[in-house]
């Protein structure tokens, strides 16, 4: 999902007034210019006079930015009961099936991946060993509820708007998602790849996603204010998550599988980034540290 600059009116009513909108490329103001060819430089805008105040310009961009991308809210809403139907109709399809035991059967074997990519990412990451034993210690025993078939490497790159033209039987209905590819994570065996998991999986794939999107931005343009990102991160997560939960019930934040889960693809990344892209290796070290960092929630003691 991207904000397409070339195609946005050159003014944009602010506060009661007109703001006006131009890209730099260059070093030529090119006021109300929507030319594609400058749309990938920066995005300047001129203040009216009555949004001129003691507050920041920051804070006037922030809020500006919050008003242009509104729309985005209801795609990553969307984008989560999209995920939770998908769900369902695998399940469907497919059935579920349950531990063997409560705690016995998931919680040990991502343990095991984890310890495994941090054999591979922990130099990178740092002196975190201690942060590590204690995340994977809460997470021992814990039941990771019904398993089932689920997609098992979701991300923005497999999903798609199918504008309603194009939806079979439903021509003048809103445009839906398609969820593509689903053939696993490529890293892992096949054998593994067919296992019923956790639904859990696929919601912390997509939520590392929105972190990508935002940590891409930010590689691109080393001078964008990474504050904002974070924010949109957290904005776009909390959407997702409560478009899955108006349509499979909430997601619990708090437990320890799911936190488990978010550390072992955030590791995946780590070493996927090491292997072939070491200049993005810091987007998902961010995400590591942050989750090794974090204080244990006490609904998880």
């Amino acid at each position: 999902i991207e904000l397409r600059v070339d195609k946005l009116h050159p003014t944009y009513r602010y506060r009661g007034a007109t703001v006006k909108f131009y890209y730099k490329a260059t070093g030529a103001k090119k006021q109300g210019s929507l030319q594609a060819s400058v749309s990938t430089r920066a995005l300047h805008f001129e203040l009216p006079q009555n949004a001129r105040s003691t507050r920041t310009q920051r804070a006037h961009f922030g809020e500006l930015l919050s008003d242009l991308l509104a729309p985005l809210k209801k795609h990553a809403h969307a984008l989560g009961a999209a995920t939770a139907t998908v769900h369902r109709r695998l399940a469907e399809a497919l059935g579920t099936a349950a531990e063997s035991a409560p705690g016995r059967d998931i919680a040990p074997g991502v343990a095991e991946r984890v310890r495994q990519s941090w054999a591979q990412a922990g130099q990178a990451v740092g002196p975190y060993e201690e942060a590590l034993d204690g995340l994977l210690g809460r997470l021992e025993g814990t039941s990771a509820g019904p398993l089932q078939r689920i997609h098992g490497d979701l991300h923005l790159g497999q999903i798609l708007q199918v504008p309603a033209s194009m939806v079979p039987g439903e021509p003048g209905g809103p445009a839906r998602w398609a969820i593509l590819d689903f053939e696993g994570e490529p890293l892992r065996p096949m054998h593994e790849r067919m296992v019923r998991e956790p639904r859990l999986r696929d919601v912390v794939g997509m939520l590392r996603s929105f972190d990508y999107a935002a940590g891409s931005a930010l590689q691109e343009l080393p001078g964008a204010d990474g504050a904002a990102a974070g924010d949109w991160v957290w904005q776009r997560r909390a959407e997702f998550l409560a478009g899955y939960a108006e349509a499979a019930g909430p997601v619990d934040e708090s437990d320890p599988v799911f936190t488990a889960l978010l550390l072992d693809k955030a590791l995946y990344e780590v070493v996927y980034e090491v292997r072939n892209r070491p200049s993005w290796v810091a987007v998902p070290l961010e995400a590591v540290r942050a989750l090794l960092t974090a204080p244990p929630s006490p609904l998880a003691e």
